[in-house]
């Protein structure tokens, strides 16, 4: 699918090199690697990108070698223990048609390729560009790699293109943007789902199994937070435990991931159906502030500066209930953990191969193609009452789409839906 895009992306990251300089960049851990972590969290996000393929334990070679820039990808091959197990690792041959590269050889024959190139064209210096910044118990495949050139080829410099590939990611392509919206879409119909059998009674793990599941049956990868009552005032609980009661929430922030493109979503919704005078009071005040956002994005405007009206309206809410003194203002009832707390609405982070993205350009601007959320929330510890209202936006060249805009989120629409 991205086969073209990816070969543009590689000769455009190519003009940072200069004559005897390459660009490694790895796949991520392999599948026997890390336990319990996501295999979003496992693959390299910028080896994605520059090959339009998922391959743990895989190696990308960008060099200006020979007069020319060439590209190869080296890939895992299973030892006969791992492929008993798993399966025999497709071959180089299977890769071929669905990238353009130079070369694809098996991982074993990198050190030969590399003292091949050193011989014909002297390495001066060799980048790398790691994607990945989380869950590693184990030396990077970066550093032990630098490590052992740095040994073999005296003098060899080592540099990094993280922060050129990251500004290249910032901007997606249309082909980029339709993947979201797919998985926006399916990340819709499945709090849709949620929405409509929620009951009291219903424990959280049984409304968590109709989103996942209904995320799966779409065809997207399932990644969400289910959380009923109390549990939801704290703001990322990946331990709940409750059962939905009469006169409470339900708050649902999840992500559905399609061909690696990850959407991110939360709704709000009453177990009765209905939301209690209370609960729809700040429930308003949670969606102004995030329209009030969302009103004020626009290509080339600094992103700090979107919510500014929004958070002095969301202050004034907060000061008038009690939860702001005079000379306060709402990142402080985070800074100081307090019970009763709020996060401000603001343009809050990126979204596309990774569910914490860029949110801003070279500059600290908004540009065409960026695509984030905007996450206002409000946490009454004392009322057991939690409230997220997350969309994701699409920058365009004139202004701004809200491509969730489809998910209910008025509080007439959503007790509409639940009938």
């Amino acid at each position: 699918m991205f086969r073209d895009e990816s070969k543009l992306r590689r000769a455009k990251i190519a003009e940072y090199l200069k004559a005897g300089e390459m660009l490694l960049v790895f796949g991520g851990n392999d599948e026997l690697g890390i336990e319990d972590a996501p295999i979003w969290e496992k693959r390299d996000p910028n080896f994605v990108y520059l090959t339009g393929l998922d391959i743990p334990g895989a190696l990308l070679m960008i060099g200006k070698l020979n007069g020319g820039i060439q590209d190869y990808l080296f890939i895992p091959r299973r030892s006969e223990m791992e492929a008993f197990y798993l399966g025999v690792s497709p071959s180089p041959a299977y890769y071929r048609p669905l990238c353009s590269m130079s070369g694809i050889f098996y991982l074993e024959e990198l050190d030969a390729m590399l003292n091949n190139f050193n011989l014909i064209s002297k390495i001066r210096k060799v980048y790398f560009a790691s994607g990945l910044e989380k869950i590693s118990k184990y030396p990077s495949y970066e550093s032990l790699l630098a490590e052992r050139l740095c040994r073999s080829i005296p003098g060899l410099q080592v540099g990094r293109l993280t922060e050129e590939l990251f500004f290249m990611r910032l901007r997606k392509s249309p082909l980029e943007v339709a993947q979201i919206r797919k998985a926006i879409d399916i990340t819709g119909k499945a709090i849709c789902d949620v929405a409509k059998v929620l009951k009291p009674g219903m424990h959280d793990y049984q409304l968590k199994s109709v989103l996942e599941n209904s995320m799966r049956a779409q065809g997207g990868a399932p990644f969400s937070q289910v959380l009923l009552g109390e549990d939801a005032t704290v703001m990322h609980n990946f331990h709940p435990n409750n059962i939905a009661r009469d006169g409470e929430l339900l708050l649902i922030d999840c992500s559905a991931w399609v061909n690696n493109y990850v959407s991110d979503i939360s709704r709000v919704f009453p177990v009765s159906g209905k939301f209690t005078d209370e609960q729809a009071y700040w429930y308003n005040v949670c969606l102004t502030t995030q329209e009030l956002v969302i009103e004020n994005l626009a290509p080339g405007k600094l992103w700090a500066d979107c919510g500014k009206e929004a958070n002095a309206y969301f202050e004034g809410e907060l000061r008038k209930h009690g939860h702001l003194g005079a000379h306060e203002d709402i990142r402080t009832l985070i800074g100081q953990c307090r019970k009763n707390f709020a996060t401000p609405g603001m343009v809050n982070h990126g979204i596309g191969l990774q569910l914490t993205d860029g949110r801003m350009s070279e500059d600290g601007r908004l540009v065409p193609g960026m695509v984030f959320t905007v996450e206002p929330g409000i946490y009454l510890g004392d009322k057991g009452m939690g409230i997220r209202i997350e969309d994701n936006i699409l920058i365009t060249e004139t202004g701004y789409e809200v491509l969730s805009k489809n998910i209910p989120k008025k509080p007439e629409d959503i007790e509409a839906m639940m009938k």
